[in-house]
């Protein structure tokens, strides 16, 4: 072969060569923008998410004989998406039906609030994961995760890697059975207590620490989980919770983080004690693994 022809040859292979690795870089980064844009937009949808209120149909029967209605055949273990502002004026809590009845409303709520911190914990884990790959965020995600930071009070951490730190210790689900068995010790089951059913307090004034008065059942169970998931002297009890991750899906756990919920109520004669006796009389415990009825709407 001529070296004229030979040398041609050589440079037409390179040329090819170079175009072919050319091209393979140019899919890999049409593929690395195709995946940070699809990352990008399922973070918005998150955050979307979180940021939206939880849907469902909010009710405020009447009567008791209208409440029984509404949850006529439903179990305590699949629930649907009915949540009851506040009980009706005539509710007692005389019958085991009844007392069946006031945890299905509670266990309703707990979902709720449980379903929000976990929308908010999503979103956050995505951000971290953008994070960790180099990906900077946009300032819609900035202006999400700084709203995570107030609504679960990390404010004190300067630096973002301690707030993600403190954020993802904080941002998770209370065990259902802990705040259905909380509220039906404070409430007698419904029968007062009903606009303070988890025993919160509140400043006042700047001297004045009172109980907190709520509105609706709805938003004392929203503030319930998230002062569990917000009080510095419930560090305890998020590591303990944080500590049982591996085998929450697996086995109820809210009998095993009572002995760590002291600190909520250190002035009640014998609230841990109580709690473990109705957790042993066995109507709560399952309540861990409730969840609400397939196929219906978030």
């Amino acid at each position: 072969m001529p070296k004229k022809l030979k040398t041609i040859l050589i440079m037409l292979s390179l040329m090819i060569f170079a175009g072919l690795v050319g091209f393979a870089l140019t899919v890999w980064h049409l593929s690395l923008v195709q995946e940070t844009y699809k990352t990008s937009l399922e973070t918005r949808k998150a955050i979307q998410t979180a940021q939206s209120p939880v849907k469902g149909t909010y009710l405020t029967p009447q009567t008791t004989q209208e409440l029984e209605a509404l949850f006529q055949g439903v179990q305590s273990h699949q629930m649907p998406r009915l949540f009851i502002t506040r009980l009706p004026a005539d509710f007692k809590p005389d019958t085991v039906d009844r007392k069946t009845l006031f945890m299905k409303v509670m266990t309703a709520l707990m979902l709720k609030a449980n379903e929000e911190a976990l929308n908010d914990r999503i979103a956050l884990q995505m951000l971290v994961a953008q994070k960790r790959q180099g990906q900077q965020w946009t300032p819609e995600e900035r202006q999400f995760f700084e709203w995570l930071v107030q609504k679960y009070d990390s404010v004190l951490l300067k630096t973002t890697d301690s707030q993600i730190v403190d954020l993802l210790n904080k941002v998770d689900e209370v065990p259902v059975s802990i705040g259905v068995a909380l509220a039906a010790w404070r409430t007698d089951w419904g029968a007062v207590h009903q606009d303070s059913p988890f025993a919160q307090y509140e400043w006042i004034n700047a001297d004045t620490y009172a109980p907190a008065s709520f509105d609706t059942l709805g938003s004392a169970t929203d503030s319930f989980v998230r002062e569990l998931n917000t009080s510095p002297s419930l560090v305890k009890f998020r590591a303990g919770r944080e500590a049982l991750r591996p085998v929450r899906e697996k086995r109820a756990v809210g009998d095993r983080l009572v002995s760590l919920l002291s600190p909520y109520l250190p002035d009640e004669a014998g609230f841990e004690k109580s709690l473990r006796m109705m957790y042993q009389e066995g109507y709560f415990l399952p309540l861990d693994h409730a969840a609400f009825m397939s196929g219906e709407t978030k």
